[in-house]
């Protein structure tokens, strides 16, 4: 109004999204036998994983008992996660 102005600016960073996905070979065990958890991961650099039984692998074997559902949470280095989860069946 009186002639005075003044510019701001902010600059956004973007970190990139990141995607999981994990999977069971073989999806059905015996009761007694293993099988191997993979998760593959995407987006950004520095990825790291986080299973739900505290693997922090991208790929674990294990042997459940009875049917389980295994979770794994991939972060990337700017902190930006996913989550899936893959099932075992006995």
């Amino acid at each position: 109004a009186n002639g005075c102005s003044a510019v701001s600016s902010a600059t956004v960073t973007v970190n990139p999204a990141v995607t999981v996905t994990a999977s069971a070979s073989p999806a059905t065990i015996c009761n007694g036998a293993s099988t191997t958890l993979t998760a593959t991961a995407s987006g950004g650099t520095g990825l790291t994983y986080l299973w739900s039984n505290g693997a922090t692998t991208a790929s674990q074997s294990v042997s459940p008992t009875v049917t389980t559902a295994y979770s794994v949470t991939a972060t990337n280095s700017a902190g930006c996660s996913a989550v899936t989860s893959a099932t075992v069946t006995v």
